[in-house]
């Protein structure tokens, strides 16, 4: 089916309110600020910045070494978040640098030392804001690839704020500064929203695959 057959299919299953909702979605969704989360130890970590990321209207994270978790599964803190956004997983650094370059995507990366203000970036150029473990922080490896590095403004004694912390802060400046650089607060054209429709569709409407099997079955007398 193409995607404006799935959409055709399966609107008629959800209130008005609900669509209206989807679209409001789907207008402020932003493909051209990625997340990247490089060995994090903790899960609940990382599952809350899904959320953060979802509720800010960003859609790509890329999760590099996720082998790196150490706790039990801590999906309550993302409260099913990441399965409106793409989450992409790689088993190495290079292999995760690889796939961000692919993409079209400036490397920011989150660092304590030697690192520009945050407000620095130019946000005009896809970016994706790396961020590294909750001990050392980002790698050597990443360190060398970033195209910049940046760090958030400490106002006391503490020398860091917890990851997740500085991936909400780090995100919703960066979502700030990309809509002014851009005039917009999305970055998806046409095709790429009616995409994303179809795939939230699919998620929000019960029994979604069954509806849509039925419509492909040709009608017979």
């Amino acid at each position: 089916m193409t995607e404006d057959d799935i959409i055709a299919a399966l609107q008629p299953h959800l209130s008005a309110r609900r669509l209206s909702r989807l679209d409001r979605v789907i207008s402020r969704r932003m493909h051209g600020i990625c997340v990247g989360l490089e060995g994090l130890y903790d899960p609940g970590n990382r599952s809350s910045i899904y959320r953060s990321a979802e509720g800010l209207g960003l859609y790509c994270i890329d999760v590099i070494y996720p082998e790196a978790a150490r706790k039990s599964q801590a999906r309550q803190v993302s409260r099913g978040a990441e399965k409106w956004i793409e989450v992409r997983t790689h088993k190495t650094t290079a292999l995760g640098i690889a796939s961000l370059r692919e993409r079209g995507y400036q490397i920011a990366a989150a660092d304590l030392e030697h690192a520009q203000p945050l407000e620095a970036v130019d946000f005009a150029r896809p970016t994706a804001l790396v961020f590294g473990n909750e001990r050392d922080g980002i790698s050597d490896e990443l360190r060398q690839a970033a195209d910049c590095r940046f760090r958030l403004p400490m106002q006391g004694f503490a020398e860091s704020f917890n990851v997740s912390v500085a991936a909400a802060m780090s995100m919703s400046i960066a979502r700030t500064l990309r809509e002014r650089a851009i005039g917009a607060a999305t970055d998806l054209d046409e095709d790429q929203r009616r995409s994303l429709r179809a795939r939230y569709l699919r998620l929000a409407t019960g029994s979604a695959e069954l509806i849509l099997e039925r419509a492909q079955t040709p009608i017979t007398t």
